[in-house]
């Protein structure tokens, strides 16, 4: 689906109701992008925001109980846009967690263009993750050759 098509859904809805209905959208062709459909998808909200819809959903890549990097699409005002960031999970309890935060310089987000499609949109996303992912592993000291194959290969694959 192109962009715009998801777009042209999110101008119609006026009740709270049609604001779940893109939600659902929005999840679907996301979750079934190979880029990331094996990612735990949570915190989804729908709501309209005056005469505008705000729907947005987290899609999950759990590197480790202490690392979380989260993919979110979201539509608001008109737009598609996604969010990209990786979390540090401080009490180390992974998605159960209550303490984190954003580690710095892994927190990035674009707007999505018209005519591309989710399926592109997703990809970029992906492939934003596994830098934020290999730049983790690089800080510990792993060439960076071999921590972007590390990370590339740690990305789930479809079922």
């Amino acid at each position: 689906m192109k962009v715009k098509n998801l777009l042209a859904i999110a101008a119609q809805c006026d009740t709270e109701e049609a604001a779940e209905q893109l939600l659902d959208a929005l999840k679907s062709n996301f979750s079934e992008s190979d880029a990331i459909a094996s990612l735990v998808d949570a915190n989804d909200e729908a709501m309209m925001e005056g005469d505008s819809p705000f729907v947005s959903v987290e899609f999950n890549h759990v590197i480790s109980d202490h690392y979380i990097t989260m993919i979110r699409p979201e539509i608001r005002f008109g737009k598609l846009s996604i969010v990209v960031a990786t979390n540090h999970m401080r009490d180390g309890l992974g998605m159960f967690s209550q303490s984190y935060d954003v580690i710095e310089d892994m927190d990035e987000a674009f707007d999505a263009d018209d005519d591309d499609t989710i399926v592109s949109v997703a990809a970029k996303a992906k492939e934003m993750a596994i830098a934020h992912h290999a730049t983790l592993i690089e800080r510990v000291g792993v060439p960076p050759l071999i921590a972007q194959a590390a990370a590339q290969e740690s990305w789930p694959k479809k079922a």
